[in-house]
């Protein structure tokens, strides 16, 4: 049995700017472009390597750049998943003790550890 459903149009229909890709993608592939000949010419000027050898210097920059602008993490680019990082960092600490009943026991729930210390008299 085939059930359709509907498509989520934020993800099967993006907005397009040219051929398939958004404008910040476009504009990162631009950026990564521009970063490898940079760097291939830099090479090729400071040693004197062939241009053919120099751009295989240029590949790792352009991969990076291109990875940092184009990869989306459950839905997020990479800024949004360091801007997530550092929201969970800073929130992961409790901002107060809470309290579950059970029974006759309380047991507060807390990031840090408390220790009970019993005062041992003399009828233990």
């Amino acid at each position: 049995m085939k059930i359709d459903l509907n498509k989520d149009f934020e993800t099967q229909f993006k907005q397009e700017s040219w051929k398939g890709f958004s404008g910040g993608e476009i504009l990162c592939g631009g950026i990564a472009l521009g970063l490898a000949a940079v760097v291939i010419i830099a090479v090729w000027h400071f040693t004197g390597l062939p241009i053919n050898v120099c751009v295989y210097f240029g590949i790792p920059v352009m991969v990076l750049v291109v990875a940092v602008g184009m990869i989306k993490y459950q839905g997020h680019s990479a800024a949004g998943v360091m801007k997530e990082i550092q929201y969970f960092l800073k929130t992961r600490e409790l901002c107060a003790e809470m309290g579950e009943r059970d029974g006759k026991n309380i047991r507060i729930f807390s990031m840090q550890h408390r220790q009970n210390k019993r005062k041992r008299g003399g009828n233990d």
